[in-house]
């Protein structure tokens, strides 16, 4: 097999194994959120005390009068909330209109991957996830979308573990295609040189 047939084998290999890019599905619903979950756990904000596996770093935000107050900045002010296992869901039940339209909000986990969707929604409600890679951090900051701040408040945070996604299988001919590439290469290696008579 020459260099250029075994490239494209390796292309090929190479395609069918990388994973898929992650999926993210959103939910304005709690009761269709907690459904598609099969362990989470509830922070109410009862207390500065956070339920076991929640932790927060945050530049302006605490705990007030049974919710989350934050103020997150375009200069950089966010929080962060972190776990102590990895989670692939996450929600809760917002409020971005104490100080009137701001930014928005925007959800990037473990530090890397921002997702599509922002919060920009300036009523009381429900904002939740679900993705198919587990994440043990989420970045709560500014929106892009006019002033220079948004306000919010936040109570209810569910997060834990979805139903698992299904994982998407190989093509049902790849095994076939691969040993029939491999068996020609052999073949094509063992078979003699062909001689020219004349």
């Amino acid at each position: 097999m020459g260099k250029k047939s075994w490239g494209l084998l390796i292309t090929a290999l190479v395609t069918f194994a990388s994973p898929a890019q992650s999926a993210t599905t959103f939910y304005t619903d709690r009761d269709a959120f907690e459904a598609a979950m099969t362990a989470f756990a509830n922070e109410q904000f009862e207390d500065n005390a956070f339920v076991t596996g929640l932790g927060v770093t945050s530049d302006v935000g605490v705990v007030q009068d049974g919710m989350w107050y934050d103020r997150v900045t375009m200069d950089g002010d966010s929080t962060t909330w972190s776990f102590d296992t990895s989670v692939t869901a996450w929600g809760g039940d917002f409020d971005l209109s104490p100080v009137g339209n701001g930014q928005s909000l925007k959800f990037t986990l473990d530090g890397a991957d921002e997702l599509d969707m922002q919060l920009a929604v300036y009523e009381p409600t429900f904002y939740g996830f679900i993705t198919d890679t587990s994440f043990s951090s989420l970045a709560i900051e500014s929106g892009d979308r006019g002033g220079l701040a948004e306000t919010y408040e936040m109570d209810n945070v569910t997060f834990g573990l979805a139903h698992p996604v299904a994982a998407v299988p190989l093509p049902a001919g790849l095994p076939l295609l691969i040993a029939a590439m491999g068996g020609l290469a052999l073949v094509r290696r063992a078979s003699p040189p062909k001689v020219q008579l004349g």
